[in-house]
This record gives structure tokens, C-alpha cells and sequence, in this order.
């Protein structure tokens, strides 16, 4: 469990990351979050520090729409989705929405190519935090698949030694 000092300091990690001139109020976020896959790529790199901030003060159920709480987590991990069936156990044809994911997968490479090193270290600390919360409605899977995408990334752009 993260204690408020440690929240305190991973939100200063995200503000310093993600520096924004948009001043958004819970609600805000929330409307946002909505909005993350369509949000024009000048405006995601304003959107996306208020976003993962308000997430880490507004994490539980009680205090957030938890039906916009995964959007987040599912846009951070659009680069490298978490497998379907262990999404849908199987219960539905995921087919087109494969060739949605895969399209989505290759647009979401090429923007978070341009994320800078220290945003994609506060996104790693985010998910990691998100992973410590054991929120149900952030799902897991795909917290692990974003979080194994940006450890990778960051691996490549920062390699030991360097």
C-alpha cells in the first residue's frame, strides 16, 4: 500500500514529467479520460500527467467513475495489448476487435516513440503503483502488459551503464 508521502512524491514525479498547462478539476479528468483515444497528440502530451495525477488521489472505487479508470490503463498498454481471450475468457468472437487492436497497436508504437525518457519512467512508476492498488476495475492484465511495454522501452532508450 502506498503511503500519502509516496503518492505525494509520484505525483510530483508525473507533474515534473508532464508538465501541462491544463488546470483540470476531478471531473474534469474524468470527462477526459472518456476522450484519451481521440484526443489530438498536442493535447494527449498536456492531457496525460493531470490524468495519471488524479488517478493517483482518485484511484478507488468510491472516489472515481470506475468505467473511465481503465481507459487509462488501456491506453497506456495500446502498444502492447494484453491477449483477448484472457480479457473475454473466451466468451465472445474477438476477431474484429483483433484487427482493431492491431491497427491501434501500431499507432500507439509511434506516439509513445515520442514520449521523452523521463515521461516513460513516471508512466512505469504509475502502472506500478496502479499494480499495488488492487483496484478491480484497473484491469490487471493489461496493467501488466502496459507496464511490460514501458519497462522495455525504457530499457532500450536508458540501457544499464549509461
Amino acid at each position: 500500500m502506498r503511503t500519502e508521502c509516496s503518492s505525494e512524491k509520484l505525483i510530483a514525479k508525473i507533474a515534473a514529467a508532464f508538465p501541462s498547462s491544463f488546470d483540470l478539476s476531478h471531473e474534469d479528468c474524468t470527462d477526459a479520460r472518456r476522450q484519451l483515444f481521440s484526443s489530438r497528440e498536442d493535447d494527449l502530451f498536456k492531457l496525460i500527467g493531470p490524468l495519471l495525477c488524479d488517478l493517483v488521489l482518485h484511484h478507488n472505487r468510491a472516489s472515481c467513475d470506475p468505467s473511465t479508470a481503465g481507459s487509462v490503463v488501456r491506453f497506456l498498454a495500446s502498444a502492447n495489448p494484453a491477449p483477448l481471450e484472457a480479457i473475454y475468457d473466451g466468451r465472445l468472437d474477438t476477431s474484429q476487435i483483433e484487427v482493431f487492436t492491431n491497427s491501434q497497436k501500431a499507432d500507439s508504437q509511434r506516439l509513445f516513440a515520442k514520449f521523452s525518457t523521463p515521461q516513460a519512467l513516471a508512466i512505469v512508476e504509475w502502472l506500478q503503483a496502479a499494480l499495488s492498488w488492487n483496484e478491480r476495475h484497473l484491469p490487471e492484465g493489461e496493467i501488466k502488459a502496459a507496464l511490460e511495454y514501458w519497462s522495455e522501452r525504457n530499457a532500450v532508450n536508458c540501457p544499464p551503464g549509461s
